[in-house]
């Protein structure tokens, strides 16, 4: 709010603060009246006038021993009103009414010692109703009015008359404002089209929370998101969409708490991730999700599960954890405790996959999974050497023999890996009078021109093969 007090009135109050009584008339350079003051025992006392040089009433107001007193109004250089307002002693008090340029009314109220207090109504510039309410001010432990708060009916109308929305403001202990009973309020998307705008959300609210059903919507129109408040706690389902119109997300809840299922989607309508909440069971061991923590199914958009996991209520990995590519292939397995990779796993990196020990999230051991790998243990109390034979997948899975190996007495080795399950090898001790052999009857001619028979093995399974050499 402004108040368009001449300068020049406050400087002839000075010129004249000994001047004799009546009516005192300034005018312009160009000798066009620019006021009109009344003086009393050399004080601004009762009415003036100011003008614009085009000869149009600029102010009329009431002094009273140089202050202002009584109704204010200002006008526009054009003659509509600018502003009206009521003064005691100087200060706003009272009715006041504002204007927009084109002399629509803007806004109607009361001030009281200065500031906004009581009812109040502000309108658009095409003169309907905009905002309709009542504020209250209260003052500090030194006197001073805070700043003005809402107090009871406040309501809110779109320049075609839409009732968008209506809250009950109330004040608490500590003299703040607060929502109090049953209120709405519609909420648009950023425009200055007022004849289109678009919806954004539709609220119920009571006591200031979400209360009833809610819906938001997307920019085109769609409906974003439906669901259900009780007390500010959201209940029943509440879904989520797609601008497209696809169900984006759908979740259950109970005093505010998820309780699943919870499902997600992805834009082409097939699963994104799946959740619920209670007793759940894997293939791979004793673990059992308690209360409180959920299980996810992730899928990929073709419809391929990507992982499955458990988090708890802080969000926390917990118990056994599966993910695949997208493809369908394993990418890894295990178990996490308290949101640490704990036990065994299987994990696969770049195309290579491997056999993991971690305790507490700390690596303990790894080792390929999709290899046999030959592992020896020299149980002699002499040296030995190895001859392997095998098919080497880095020479495009040729059959490959090597030589020769040597391990110590009680020393254990890893000597080589294959996709292949099946190796031979051929071992003796090089040490003493009397050479221990280990062969079988599979025979191999190695490069030194000598023939070899070798023993054969076959692993059940991918990982570590061991093989022990005793002298027993």
């Amino acid at each position: 709010m402004k108040i368009k007090i001449s300068i020049l009135i406050l400087l002839c109050s000075i010129f004249f603060s000994n001047a004799q009584n009546g009516e005192i008339k300034n005018y312009y350079d160009s000798g066009e009246l620019e006021e009109v003051i009344t003086y009393l025992n050399g004080k601004e006392h009762g009415s003036f006038k100011t003008y614009y040089k085009n000869g149009q009433l600029s102010e009329l107001g009431t002094m009273k021993n140089d202050e202002l007193d009584g109704k204010y109004i200002s006008y526009t250089e054009d003659g509509l009103f600018e502003e009206e307002f009521t003064f005691k002693d100087g200060i706003e008090h009272g009715p006041y009414k504002t204007y927009y340029k084109n002399g629509q009314v803007s806004e109607i109220g009361t001030m009281k010692d200065g500031i906004e207090y009581g009812p109040f109504k502000t309108y658009w510039e095409t003169g309907e109703l905009h905002e309709e309410g009542t504020l209250i001010a209260f003052k500090d432990e030194d006197g001073y009015y805070d700043d003005p708060i809402l107090n009871g009916k406040y309501d809110v109308y779109l320049p075609n008359g839409k009732l968008i929305q209506s809250l009950t403001y109330g004040v608490d202990e500590y003299n703040d404002e607060i929502l109090i009973g049953e209120g709405f309020r519609i909420n648009y998307f950023e425009s200055e089209d007022l004849e289109n705008l678009k919806i954004r959300d539709i609220e119920y609210l009571l006591d200031g929370e979400l209360h009833g059903k809610y819906t938001t919507y997307h920019e085109n129109g769609k409906i974003n998101g439906v669901g259900e408040f009780f007390k500010g706690e959201e209940v029943g389902i509440h879904k989520e969409y797609y601008s497209n119109g696809q169900l984006s997300i759908s979740t259950s809840y109970k005093e505010g708490n998820a309780i699943g299922p919870e499902e997600h989607y992805h834009r082409n309508g097939n699963p994104k991730k799946k959740g619920n909440n209670g007793l759940t069971s894997s293939g791979l061991g004793p673990y059992y999700s308690s209360v409180g923590v959920w299980t996810y199914w992730d899928y990929y958009d073709n419809g391929q599960l990507e992982r499955k996991y458990n988090k708890d209520e802080y969000g926390d990995y917990e118990g056994y954890y599966i993910e695949y590519t997208e493809n369908g292939d394993l990418h890894a397995e295990g178990y996490y405790v308290n949101d640490e990779q704990d036990g065994k796993w299987f994990d696969s990196q770049d195309g290579i996959s491997y056999n993991v020990v971690y305790d507490d999230g700390n690596v303990i051991s790894s080792e390929r999974a999709d290899m046999v790998v030959f592992q020896f243990t020299n149980k002699c109390s002499k040296k030995v050497q190895i001859l392997l034979r095998y098919k080497d997948d880095e020479n495009d899975g040729d059959w490959t023999t090597r030589a020769w190996y040597q391990l110590e007495s009680n020393d254990t080795a890893l000597l080589g890996e294959t996709k292949n399950k099946i190796y031979y090898y051929f071992a003796e001790t090089i040490e003493g009078d009397r050479s221990i052999v280990w062969k079988g009857s599979d025979s191999s001619t190695y490069r030194d021109g000598k023939t070899y028979n070798l023993r054969k093995r076959t692993a059940n399974s991918f990982g570590k093969h061991t093989t022990k050499l005793t002298c027993d």
